[in-house]
């Protein structure tokens, strides 16, 4: 492949030249620092994609048309607790979640309250957040959630209207599979729903680690992210 086709694959598989992906809200540094990041994968030869996120279901981590890079060594593998990870629904799909249970673990919700193996999972206030969707303007209020063995992340509820998913029977998470849930609890088709339910092991795509625009920046320790240069 000539130089210049080289250089244009590359471009296109971190999505830099998908015009249909959003382009508005990112600054020419998303665009520099994105590129920097990018090359960083490519010269470890760390297979990763980029991929737009197409709903606001794991806000306030991600937002509705944020563009995310995967690591795909990930892909098939059971990840870690508390991983934003991408997994194949009906071989077609891509969806974005958090992993909450691994094969073993029990998971169920108590007036939406997260129940881990028989107790409340922490969360703390951490403010609200106001986003638009669909051209309706929402309000959420924002917890810190701390899950065992894993970094804390920011969830969102609905404290005034509730949701159809906050009361759940603990179920077990059976072998090979996981129990993925989105950020946004009460707007979220994760593994609360019978359509989508426990997600096998074998379909996970990869893990997300950076966010590449709008607000360039890891999602994950940079450390965490093994086999990458020094810069």
């Amino acid at each position: 492949m000539q130089p210049r086709r080289q250089f244009l694959a590359l471009l296109a598989s971190f999505g830099f030249l998908d015009t249909a992906r959003p382009l508005l809200a990112a600054t020419l540094g998303d665009w520099i620092e994105s590129a920097r990041v990018a090359d960083l994968f490519v010269s470890a030869r760390i297979p990763a994609k980029s991929y737009s996120t197409g709903s606001t279901k794991m806000m306030p981590t991600l937002a509705e048309g944020d563009v995310v890079l995967a690591d795909l060594r990930l892909a098939g593998k059971q990840p870690s607790r508390g991983e934003l990870i991408l997994s194949w629904y009906q071989g077609s799909t891509v969806y974005f979640d958090r992993v909450i249970g691994l094969p073993g673990d029990r998971v169920g919700f108590r007036s939406g309250q997260l129940i881990l193996n028989g107790r409340e999972v922490a969360q703390e206030k951490a403010g609200t957040v106001d986003y638009a969707t669909a051209g309706t303007q929402m309000r959420r209020s924002l917890f810190t959630e701390s899950l065992p063995d894993a970094r804390p992340y920011r969830i969102a509820r609905n404290l005034e209207n509730g949701g159809f998913l906050d009361n759940i029977a603990e179920t077990g998470v059976t072998d090979g599979h996981l129990y993925l849930l989105g950020d946004n609890r009460d707007d979220s088709v994760d593994s609360r729903v019978a359509s989508r339910g426990q997600v096998a092991i074998d379909q996970v795509i990869g893990r997300v680690v950076y966010r590449l625009r709008p607000n360039a920046g890891w999602l994950v320790p940079r450390e965490s992210v093994e086999g990458l240069p020094k810069e």
